[in-house]
């Protein structure tokens, strides 16, 4: 297995907010790591797929992703 560096969007309002964004994930995959695990490819499709499954991990992860307006509607 190797060690592979993705680029996923992200809203923010600034520059400095998206860096800590990424900031923030880096340091997530490296604790995992630090717990001699490994955050995969395939785990991360697995759990992106599985959590609107589970409305109480759904409910909690939402109150950190506000509604954003959209053209129109």
């Amino acid at each position: 297995m190797r060690l592979y560096s993705v680029q996923i969007p992200v809203y923010a309002d600034s520059e400095e907010d998206a860096q800590r964004a990424a900031n923030a994930l880096a340091t997530f995959v490296q604790e995992v790591k630090a717990q001699g695990r490994a955050v995969t490819a395939k785990g991360v499709t697995d759990a992106v797929g599985k959590w609107q499954r589970n409305a109480i991990v759904k409910n909690e992860i939402l109150k950190y992703f506000p509604k954003i307006a959209r053209n129109g509607k």
